[in-house]
């Protein structure tokens, strides 16, 4: 496409060019994302905006589109129109106070807004007599406003093998028996972790309900029937935890990461597989090659600045072996929480490699 050709629209003095929003590129020399804690509450939702809530099964709608098109023409109300899931948790900020945010979006794209009765599951509906490219930039507004949020917020889910079973279990209670002995060791007991949540981490997600864990999980899912299974040849991932590393400085002393090296004849590929399904979805995170290292954590600093000296540990135990396991699913968890009775992490979404 020729960018000089392509379709532009004016927004707050700013001239765009609309780019659907799967059409984006995810370069592996993009620069990191730094992200923030945001207030991702709806206390600022207005009560009384004056809008219908979208009934998904009116009657008298009567739609023409192409398969596979966000936009179609109501010939009943003679406009264009579409939909746009917005989680209810960013709902306050979309409509803005006093209804401010909707009412610029309406405006600058010459169309209407519906939003939907509170916890109804429904979409946010679109209308607009003035023409097709006016609900293609309200889409694309909808699209950004979601994707910067998502950008500001922390991480809130991951894609995990689950590594919590025998023997590694068994040889973890091994492994800090064995720093314990070790003199020069002088590592905090608290900081190791749990092991109810030994794990790989494949991908990092910000994800707002379970809409949005689905659409990832159908995703994996794809990703899994087309290439993971074909590369494992319909058979469980063998994976070996053995050796241990540190993420810090080069020798260890000012270690925040300690944690084990997994073996597996394909594993890589899969990651990378999976981390480019979850880019896809525009749900997942951006990471740097360098941040993406598979990793088991053994132990870890829980506080930015704070370090603590590995070396004895690495020198006494660098080819500590923690045993071979066979993984059958990956799954997705919900990161800073634990179920009480396990101590395990919550399970969103299970997918069988199988």
């Amino acid at each position: 496409m020729n960018p000089l050709d392509a379709h532009v629209y004016l927004l707050d003095n700013c001239c765009y060019r609309r780019n659907a929003p799967v059409e984006r590129l995810h370069g592996q020399d993009e620069p990191e994302v730094k992200i923030n804690e945001v207030d991702t509450d709806s206390s600022d939702l207005e009560e009384d905006v004056n809008v219908e809530a979208f009934d998904e099964d009116d009657p008298n709608l009567t739609v023409d589109a192409q398969e596979g098109e966000r936009i179609s023409y109501d010939s009943k109300k003679k406009s264009w129109m579409a939909s746009a899931r917005v989680p209810d948790m960013l709902m306050g900020r979309f409509i803005g106070n006093q209804a401010s945010n909707k009412k610029k979006m309406e405006e600058s794209t010459q169309c209407v807004i519906q939003i939907p009765a509170k916890k109804s599951n429904l979409p946010v509906v679109i209308y607009s007599v003035a023409g097709k490219e006016c609900v293609e930039s309200c889409l694309d507004q909808i699209d950004l406003f979601l994707s910067s949020q998502r950008e500001k917020t922390n991480p809130s889910h991951f894609v995990s093998l689950p590594l919590n079973v025998e023997p590694i279990l068994s040889n973890y209670e091994k492994f800090k028996a064995q720093v314990a002995e070790c003199k020069d060791a002088k590592i905090d007991p608290g900081l190791f972790v749990a092991k109810t949540k030994l794990h790989l981490t494949l991908g990092l997600m910000t994800l707002y309900d379970d809409n949005e864990v689905e659409r990832v999980g159908k995703a994996l899912d794809e990703v899994v029937r087309t290439k993971i299974r074909p590369l494992l040849k319909n058979k469980p991932l063998k994976v070996s935890i053995k050796g241990i590393s540190h993420f810090g400085d080069e020798e260890g002393t000012e270690t925040r990461v300690l944690f084990a090296k997994p073996i597996a004849e394909g594993l890589e590929e899969i990651s990378e597989l999976i981390y480019q399904a979850l880019l896809e979805t525009d749900l997942g995170k951006t990471q740097k090659r360098e941040f993406r290292i598979l990793h088991m954590t053994l132990a870890k600093i829980g506080y930015k600045g704070d370090v603590f000296d590995a070396t004895p540990i690495l020198s006494k135990l660098r080819n500590f072996d923690f045993g071979t396991v066979e993984i059958s699913e990956l799954r997705i968890c919900l990161m800073h929480e634990v179920e009480s009775k396990t101590g395990t992490y919550p399970i969103s979404y299970v997918s069988s490699l199988l």
